[in-house]
Order: C-alpha cells, then sequence, then structure tokens
C-alpha cells in the first residue's frame, strides 16, 4: 500500500494511560511518521528536563504545547499520580497521572484531541456509573463494591478518568478500539479531514484578500493597475489577460447600466398600466420579466470575469486555478506548476503547500467550464463544491448542479433531465387536460 506523506511534520502527541502499551505507542508512532507526521511519545522514559524549575514528570506537559493534535489512548491502567504544583492554573491541587494531566492541559487549551478507549472499558465504565449511581455519589463506596468484580489491569481511576473525559465539555471526538491497526485507520481518516478543513478555511481567507484586491484593480486608471500588477512581480502575459478581462467587466457593467435603466423605465410603464387597467399589462409583465432575467445573467457574468482575475492573481497563470483535483502533482497554493509566469514578488513565490501531498489529492490547473445558463465558471476558487458541468439530453445544454437540479433542489433529484426541460413537460401535460 502507497503511503501518501506530508512535507512538514506535524507535531502529534501520543499519550496513553497505560505504559505496559509501549509496543503500541512505538508501532503508532512510526506509522505517523511514515505518513510524514513528527510523533511524539509520552513514554516511561518521560522527557529530559529542559527547566530547572519544573519536576521532572511535568515536563511531559512543556513539550505537548508544541504539538498540534494530541492523540489519547486509555487503556487499563491508570498510572502512578503526582501534584503539578507549577500548572496548577490548570490541574489546581488534584494529584493526577502525567496522561491525566495531559488531558487536561490539552482540553484547557482546547487543542484537538482524538481520544481511543479500549472497547473492553466501555464495558465496565456502564459497571462503574451503575455502582456510583447505587452508591448516590460515593465514590469510595462505589470502589468497594466493584473490587470483587472489576479485573485487576482495570483501575477504579481509569474509569473515573473515562467519565470525566466523556463528560466534560467541550467533549472530544472518542472511539472504541480493539487493536492498533483501528487505531492507524482512524488517525489517518481523521487527520485528512483535519488539514483538508484547515485548508479549505485558509483558502476561503486568501480567495477573499485576492477578489477584494481584484475589484481594486478593476477600479483603478489603466496606467495605475498596471503600474500595481508590475510592482507585485506580474509578467507581462498575465498583466495583458487582466486587462482583457478588467475590459469585459467594464463593458458588462456599461450593459448593466442600460438595463437598469430600460428596467426603471418599463417597470414604471407596468405600474401605471396595472393602475389604469389597460390591456398592455400582459406584455409589459413579460417584458420586465425578461430585462431582470438579462439583468440577473450579466450580474452572474461580471461575477465569473471577476473571480477569474482572482484566479490569476492567486495561481499566476492564464489557466483558472482549482482547489482539488483526482491526480496531478501541483503543490503550491499561489504559485503552482505555473509560478513562472511571476518573475518576483509575493504572488510569484513558490510556496510549496503541504496540503498537497497530505491530502492525496492535488491542485490542478484546467480548462474553465462555464453553465449555459448562468454562466458560472465551475472551475472558481468560490465553485469547487458544484463539480463538473451536466449534460441534459434534452435541450444540449452544459449546465452546473443549481442550474441543471433547480434552485434550492438538492443533487438527488431522480431526473437525467434538467429543471427547465421538466418544467417544459409539466406545462405540456397541463395543457393537455
Amino acid at each position: 500500500m502507497t503511503i501518501t506523506s506530508s512535507e512538514y511534520g506535524f507535531p502529534i502527541f501520543i499519550s496513553s494511560t497505560d505504559y505496559n502499551l509501549i509496543d503500541l505507542r512505538a508501532e503508532l508512532a512510526k506509522y505517523l511518521s511514515d505518513l510524514g507526521y513528527r510523533p511524539i511519545l509520552s513514554s516511561s522514559d518521560g522527557f529530559h528536563d529542559n527547566s530547572p524549575d519544573l519536576e521532572p514528570w511535568e515536563s511531559c506537559l512543556q513539550v505537548l504545547q508544541s504539538a498540534y493534535v494530541m492523540v489519547l489512548v486509555i487503556d487499563g491502567k491508570y498510572g502512578d499520580t503526582f501534584e503539578w504544583k507549577n500548572f496548577s492554573s490548570i490541574i489546581g491541587e488534584r494529584k493526577v497521572s502525567p496522561t491525566h494531566a495531559e488531558y487536561l492541559l490539552a482540553h484547557k487549551t482546547k487543542m484537538r484531541m482524538l481520544v481511543f478507549v479500549r472497547k473492553e472499558l466501555l464495558t465496565y465504565y456502564l459497571t462503574y456509573r451503575t455502582a456510583i449511581k447505587n452508591s448516590k455519589g460515593d465514590k469510595e463506596k462505589a470502589k468497594e463494591s466493584l473490587a470483587i468484580s472489576l479485573p485487576k489491569h482495570i483501575a477504579f481511576e481509569t474509569l473515573e478518568f473515562i467519565e470525566e473525559v466523556k463528560t466534560t465539555r467541550p467533549i472530544p471526538w472518542i472511539k472504541p478500539f480493539e487493536n492498533v491497526t483501528e487505531i492507524k485507520q482512524e488517525i489517518q481518516k481523521k487527520m485528512l479531514n483535519e488539514l483538508a478543513e484547515l485548508f479549505l478555511f485558509k483558502n476561503k481567507h486568501l480567495e477573499a484578500v485576492v477578489r477584494a484586491f481584484s475589484t481594486v484593480l478593476d477600479d483603478l486608471p489603466e496606467d495605475k493597475r498596471k503600474e500595481t500588477l508590475e510592482k507585485i512581480g506580474a509578467t507581462k502575459e498575465l498583466i495583458i489577460e487582466i486587462e482583457t478581462q478588467t475590459k469585459v467587466i467594464h463593458d458588462l457593467k456599461k450593459e448593466k447600466e442600460k438595463l437598469q435603466s430600460e428596467l426603471k423605465g418599463k417597470a414604471e410603464e407596468l405600474e401605471k398600466a396595472q393602475k389604469d387597467k389597460k390591456k398592455e399589462t400582459s406584455s409589459l409583465q413579460k417584458k420586465v420579466e425578461k430585462l431582470t432575467e438579462e439583468l440577473d445573467s450579466i450580474n452572474t457574468r461580471i461575477i465569473s470575469h471577476e473571480l477569474n482575475n482572482a484566479n490569476y492573481l492567486i495561481s499566476g497563470s492564464t489557466i483558472p486555478y482549482v482547489t482539488f483535483g483526482s491526480q496531478g502533482n501541483s503543490a503550491s497554493l499561489l504559485g503552482g506548476t505555473t509560478s513562472g509566469l511571476y518573475s518576483t514578488g509575493i504572488l510569484g513565490t513558490a510556496n510549496a503547500s503541504p496540503f498537497s501531498t497530505v491530502l492525496g489529492t492535488s491542485f490542478l490547473y484546467s480548462v474553465p467550464q462555464i453553465c449555459d445558463k448562468c454562466h458560472t465558471n465551475m472551475l472558481s476558487t468560490a465553485s469547487v463544491a458544484f463539480g463538473s458541468l451536466k449534460t441534459c439530453p434534452s435541450c444540449n445544454r452544459k449546465l452546473c448542479s443549481s442550474c441543471f437540479n433547480g434552485i434550492g433542489t438538492t443533487g438527488l433529484v431522480f431526473s437525467n433531465v434538467c429543471a427547465d426541460c421538466r418544467n417544459d413537460s409539466a406545462k405540456a401535460v397541463l395543457k393537455t387536460k
């Protein structure tokens, strides 16, 4: 099996309640290392004391703070308990095991946690809760009542720990496990999702900034616009493409103003005709509807061209930028494989993104797909979720998901024709009745 690796070693802290799990932790650490992460083990050997102010067992918390995520494995044993004087603001006066302290710090600092609990423990955890209920919350009595039935390899304190993890809000992601293979599979899946969400979040902000910059460019005089683009290192080819797009935007905006004026006039005529109850009301209504549709179409086209300019600024390419693809190996968030279109400058820097390899997907550059109805550029960064175009066999138009299924309708519509063709067929049927 080919393992996809990360170019950047995200630190992942592995914490365990049972030091007999040394083999499991070692195998898990190797697996994460093979994936490209940087595993940090909470082991029986402890950590080197990096500060003379810390107790030897407290150094694990110092190391934990540098991690991106904590993997907590809860098994039968609880471990020795200690006081945590240097972390009293988080742990208080409690005497807890190192693993428990690691959980408390991670929870307090809102670190992302993936918690795995041995399946066998969950059965005894239910028994523990019953014992607590029967003893009316008296933990010492509950411990005595469980002394006979609880196996020696399961500590009462471990069940208390599970109770705290499962009930203290915000409750972390928790998964039962039987073996290390299950843990490895779940971690890989969860980390891919985590990194995907992180990338999309950052990419969304990047797109918003670049699109705002693109809008500002559109409003600048031609000489100032070229001067600005040259300052950020754009090449002559890119400047020409952005100028072309900007001219189209300006022409569309002029057409938009003309349509708005015409629509306003027709709307006033319609309002007057309705008051006077004139016969031309119906024809005026149709004209107003047609002008409104044309205006909506122009607005969509303006947005599409503005996004194209943003695409060019993000990718440094005259080929629109796509967030995700199924194959290929372009590993740059800003410059991609086409970053040579920028001679120098911030946007032209080929900043390798770890997400391109971690996610097992890549950033591809493809030929733009424009919806025949709304004219949306399906390969713009803002339109990733829409997917590819679908051809209607009835009208032969290539439509986006919204136009094909109908606005407000999910993609689970069981029809091989578009919404417009379905509506036309329904109207034809009604006319024959």
